[in-house]
């Protein structure tokens, strides 16, 4: 598993993807908890759609239901919090 021993902060995104895209989702797992090793979110947490959406198909690939279901609530309510931070939840609302 050289992938996981090399992986760092540093390894890109689509690394994981590719990894993931490629059947081995172990691995993939491995390179992004990696990644968040550095980063202030203990489990990974996401900062955008695209590593959330990412993060959740690696932890359905390795039978992760429980995990993948708690870090997708987390990066949702991250969202809401954004959206009224920044005023825009009920201009969201609306729009939904």
């Amino acid at each position: 598993m050289l992938a996981s021993s090399i992986a760092c902060p540093a390894i890109a995104l689509r690394f994981v993807e590719a990894l993931l895209q490629a059947g081995r989702p172990a691995t993939a797992l491995a390179v992004q908890r990696a990644r968040c090793a550095g980063g202030s979110s203990s489990s990974g947490g996401s900062s955008s759609l695209n590593e959330a959406e990412v993060l959740l198909r690696v932890q359905l690939g390795c039978d992760l239901l429980a995990e993948a279901f708690c870090d997708l609530r987390r990066h949702c309510n991250q969202v809401c919090v954004c959206l009224v931070d920044s005023g825009r939840f009920a201009e969201y609302c609306r729009s939904s």
